[in-house]
Formats: structure tokens, C-alpha cells, sequence
């Protein structure tokens, strides 16, 4: 006789009747195949019914995960009450069954989208730092015919896309990212260069294996500036730096459907992020 997992609930133990008559005569072959994971089949004989007992057996839910994050989430489920519906349903399932069940309710999606978060936080940082070398260079390296004076008002659209591959600890997902940074500059002497910033940018990431989507808007604003020593002693020697806030709101979704479980789960976060950076490049060209 052979058993196959099916969509539902199991308990540790339990007992169904797969035959019954007036009376029961000879047998099956006393060895029952299975596909279940976690639980072990055996036979058993009234005079009037055959018996199929389900009992959970002694491989742990972790001993079938495959990544850090199936482990991590088969651990979680396991340490649930015996009767956890979330713990009786995956009780049922096979080995690759079980596995698709850790990955659905690992919440990789929140990792996705805090990872998504940083780096949408570092965005005024380069825009800033990109600011003070171009000035830098334009005073320089152009003669300084390029270099402003005064009050400068300066605006730069955000855009990108891409997509990480799947790797032996995460499935692949997509995302895209658009946005508009803006700001005002102004040079109240020859050696400072002073400015401030704000920023808008949304961000959207989906992995379709896993089913699941994350938002990330974010508003920015931030300070930078830079003090030139090419007027002093130190020559060629600059310091910049600049300091950013983030106020940024991240929404995410996510299927879990697995034998009797099917939701949709959906979680909000408004978390924010302080950037500072610091820099003292140093000229080392030089022109006959």
C-alpha cells in the first residue's frame, strides 16, 4: 500500500478507517510506503475494519531545510503548540512540500525591502558627494571657468531598474526605482561651498516565486558642504561631508499557501535613517 500526502491538517497521531465490511479477512503487505515528510504509516486490524495510523516521527522540521532561511522558518513553526494550525498543516506535507512552506512564511520580503531601504537611503549621500568632487574638479582642473559663484538652484531625476538572481539562500526578485532629488547651493567664500537637499523616491520589488511584493517610499532631506585648502598651506587638500534624515514607509505582501493554510499577509512599516559621511581627498596630478 502506498500513501500520499494530501492538502490538510495532522495531528501527531491519527487513526482512519480505510476499510470496513461484516468482517475482515487476510492482509496487506505490513510495509506502507509514503511520501509524508514527518509521519510514519501503519496498518491495523478490527474483525470488521482495516486501519491506516498517521504518527509523527522523529525527523524535525529543520533536518529538511535547505538554506538558512527554510531552517530558520522550520524551527519557528516547529517551536508553535501541537495544536498550531500552521504546525498540524505542515505536519502533512511532503519533503519538497514542506520546504515551499518555510520559504512562504520566512517573511524574506521584509529582508528584501530593508535591503531596498538602505539603499535608497544612500542616495542623497552619493548625490551630495557627487556635488563637491564635480565642483572640485571645475575650480581645478577647468581652469575654474566652470566653478559658480554665489547661489545656484540644481534639481536630478532618480530612476533604475534590475534584478538579483536567485542564490543558494534567496530566491531571485526584481525591483525598480524612481525619484527626484533638489536642492540650493551657495559659495559664501572662495574656500566653502555650503547646500541642502530633499528628495523624493519610491521603489517597488516583487519575486513571483515566492509570491510576494514590497513598497518602499521614501522622503529625504540632508545638508553638505566642502572646505577648500588650495588657498593655504595644505594645498591641494579638501574636506567635504554632509548629513541626511530619511522618513521612509515600507508595505509589504505575501502569499502563504500551503495544504489547509492559504492568506494573504500584509505588514506596514514607517521606519527612518540617519546618514553622515566624511571625506579629505587629495590632488595628486600634476601638468607640465
Amino acid at each position: 500500500m502506498r500513501v500520499l500526502a494530501e492538502s490538510g491538517s495532522y495531528s501527531a497521531s491519527t487513526t482512519y478507517t480505510i476499510l470496513s465490511g461484516s468482517s475482515v479477512s487476510g492482509s496487506f503487505d505490513p510495509l506502507v510506503s509514503t511520501n509524508f515528510a514527518f509521519l510514519d504509516a501503519a496498518l491495523s486490524y478490527s474483525a470488521t475494519d482495516v486501519l491506516l495510523t498517521l504518527t509523527r516521527n522523529d525527523i524535525s522540521f529543520a533536518e529538511l531545510g535547505l538554506t538558512p532561511n527554510e531552517t530558520a522558518a522550520a524551527s519557528g513553526l516547529e517551536s508553535l503548540p501541537n495544536a498550531s494550525e500552521l504546525k498540524d498543516a505542515v505536519t502533512g506535507l511532503s519533503a519538497d512540500g514542506a520546504r515551499t512552506a518555510f520559504n512562504q512564511v520566512s517573511g524574506e520580503a521584509h529582508a528584501s525591502a530593508a535591503g531596498q531601504m538602505l539603499e535608497d537611503s544612500a542616495i542623497l549621500r552619493g548625490t551630495a558627494l557627487k556635488r563637491l568632487t564635480q565642483e572640485a574638479f571645475d575650480r581645478r582642473f577647468e581652469g575654474g571657468d566652470l566653478a559658480f559663484e554665489g547661489t545656484r538652484i540644481w534639481g536630478e531625476a532618480l530612476g533604475s531598474f534590475g534584478r538579483a538572481r536567485a542564490a543558494d539562500t534567496a530566491f531571485g526578485s526584481s525591483r525598480n526605482m524612481g525619484g527626484l532629488v533638489a536642492g540650493i547651493e551657495a559659495r559664501p567664500t572662495d574656500n566653502v561651498m555650503a547646500g541642502i537637499m530633499a528628495g523624493y523616491t519610491g521603489s517597488y520589488l516583487d519575486s513571483k516565486p515566492l509570491g510576494s511584493s514590497a513598497t518602499v517610499t521614501a522622503y529625504h532631506a540632508g545638508v553638505y558642504g566642502s572646505y577648500d585648502f588650495a588657498a593655504t598651506d595644505w594645498g591641494a587638500v579638501s574636506l567635504r561631508g554632509g548629513a541626511s534624515y530619511s522618513w521612509q514607509d515600507i508595505s509589504t505582501r505575501r502569499n502563504v499557501n500551503f495544504a489547509s493554510i492559504s492568506q494573504r499577509l500584509a505588514r506596514t512599516m514607517a521606519p527612518g535613517r540617519c546618514r553622515a559621511s566624511a571625506s579629505w581627498p587629495m590632488a595628486t596630478c600634476s601638468a607640465a
